[in-house]
């Protein structure tokens, strides 16, 4: 049974009741399922569709955890413009008096490659956190696309709940017409079918609260107001296929990892310990400068002498050794990654072709059990079935409905991980921060980190949109 349209913001508000009918129509004729209860948006609500692509774009431009991260990319490119200015020789001067100059002295921090390396290892650190925000961005993404499934599940589970609650209730008003006329009906019958109806519409109220609180969470995730006030309309649609679906699974491994923003991040993060180490390496040697000192009451330029700085202890060894265990542990992790990659795709790939089978074959058993049910109806209503087999066929049609629904989101949810490992379908509309350009130079700010972090402007001045 496939939910079309249905409006989430009034699903979520909506009563789920069970509305009796006098009569139980058991013919012979297939009936058609009740519409699900479906109100209009409350009075000055905002309406916005959900849909892979409006989430993707209303993530992007809104989301709280994506602004914070933001900022931390904007914080690793000032790190990095000020090691890179620390290089710049600079004018140090020694008063003495009335503000006379009595010692001049120029540092220069760039004759000393412990300098250089810090500068290095800030940059690469830079690097890895623009990676991290693009990783950032695309699982969040794949998180909110998970919900967004997962309360399409829901929906549709609550409408097969609805429905089951409502042929039941039927049922249980026949049966109490035929009890109080004393054909043959007992009070036991009645109650029973009673109670299957009221536990079926319990479990569509228990659906749709699970719907109400998934609601809320993605409108956390999309900046979008809590509440009444925004109302959400669910845009129906399936996770498209993967082109890893089928493929070689080793192949399909080596082209994830080929394109994984995970593994650039660990070299960036790899190159920064070997910066960081060779800083180390030459931290004995401590600053230079050029001075000039006079004690007639000025200075001069034409008396400059070289002053230098060098320490050696046996503290640098030690340390030395803590940064090859820390390029030593970026290393594991890129065997990790590896192995946690490998293993994703493998079980995706595999778990994607059972998912498939299992959803034919729920599928069929859905219009079967449906075709079995309505011929139990048809013989009740000539009296040669009982109660209990109406009661029966109906729960083996419920939980083939449910089963078949519980595949369709395992197999959206596969995909998902799939198109996320292959940086296909919509995620490859997620393109991080793209770096700097290299014409402009560190010391230039014609090309700010919001420009290339954002293609349309900062994601602050961006108001909610409603496709």
């Amino acid at each position: 049974m496939v939910l079309t349209g249905v409006v989430l913001g009034a699903l979520a508000q909506a009563q789920v009741q069970t509305t009796p009918t006098p009569v139980f129509n058991g013919s012979c004729t297939a009936v058609s399922p009740t519409p699900f209860p479906v109100a209009a948006p409350p009075a000055g609500a905002t309406v916005f569709h959900v849909n892979p692509d409006s989430i993707r774009v209303q993530l992007l431009q809104n989301n709280t955890s994506l602004d914070v991260a933001f900022k931390q990319v904007e914080d690793a490119k000032d790190q990095v413009t000020s090691k890179a200015l620390s290089l710049l020789p600079s004018v140090s001067l020694s008063l003495k008096g009335s503000f006379v100059v009595s010692q001049i002295q120029f540092l220069l921090p760039f004759l000393f490659p412990s300098n250089w390396f810090n500068t290095f290892e800030q940059a690469d650190l830079y690097q890895a956190q623009l990676q991290a925000y693009k990783i950032l961005e695309l699982n969040t993404y794949g998180s909110a696309l998970s919900v967004y499934y997962t309360i399409m599940s829901d929906a549709q589970t609550a409408q097969v709940y609805q429905q089951e609650a409502n042929d039941l209730q039927n049922l249980a008003n026949a049966l109490e017409l035929e009890y109080q006329m004393g054909v043959g009906i007992t009070k036991i019958s009645v109650d029973q079918a009673e109670g299957n109806a009221k536990v079926a519409a319990g479990n569509a109220n228990g659906a749709v609260q699970t719907m109400i609180n998934e609601m809320e969470s993605l409108k956390a995730m999309l900046a979008l107001p809590p509440g009444p006030a925004t109302f959400l309309v669910l845009d129906p649609g399936d996770m498209p296929a993967s082109a890893a679906e089928g493929q070689n699974i080793q192949t399909a491994i080596n082209q994830a990892l080929s394109i994984a923003p995970e593994l650039s991040q660990i070299k960036q993060m790899e190159k920064a310990a070997n910066a960081a180490k060779w800083s180390n390496v030459f931290s004995f040697l401590g600053s230079a400068s050029l001075s000039s000192q006079s004690t007639t009451g000025s200075a001069g330029l034409g008396s400059l002498s070289a002053v230098g700085q060098t320490t050696l202890g046996a503290s640098i060894f030690p340390t030395i050794s803590l940064s090859n265990r820390n390029i030593q542990e970026v290393k594991e992790q890129e065997t990790e990654l590896n192995q946690e990659t490998g293993q994703v795709i493998s079980t995706s790939i595999q778990n994607v072709d059972l998912a498939k089978s299992q959803f034919n074959l729920d599928s069929d058993a859905v219009n079967e059990l449906t075709q079995a049910y309505n011929g139990v109806s048809c013989e009740y209503a000539f009296g040669l079935a009982n109660m209990v087999d109406v009661l029966t066929a109906r729960a083996n049609m419920t939980s083939a409905e449910l089963s078949q629904i519980a595949a369709r989101l395992d197999l959206s949810l596969l995909r998902i991980t799939l198109h996320r490992a292959f940086l296909t379908d919509e995620f490859a509309n997620i393109h991080g921060c793209s770096q700097p350009n290299v014409a402009t130079g560190w010391f230039h700010k014609k090309q700010t980190l919001t420009q290339v972090c954002h293609e349309d402007g900062p994601a602050q001045n961006k108001p909610v949109t409603t496709p």
